[in-house]
């Protein structure tokens, strides 16, 4: 049985590089953004 992670939950002092970090390290797309915090998916689901 394969594992992956579902999603991954950005919690940074700025969330804008935050984002533009981890969406371009993982690949993932953004999923509820907000001012505060974001959410990460991936979008392939591998």
């Amino acid at each position: 049985m394969p594992t992956y992670v579902g999603s991954t939950v950005v919690n940074t002092t700025d969330v804008e590089k935050g984002i533009a970090f981890w969406t371009a390290a993982l690949g993932d797309s953004v999923r509820h953004p907000d001012p505060t915090f974001a959410v990460l998916t991936d979008t392939r689901r591998r």
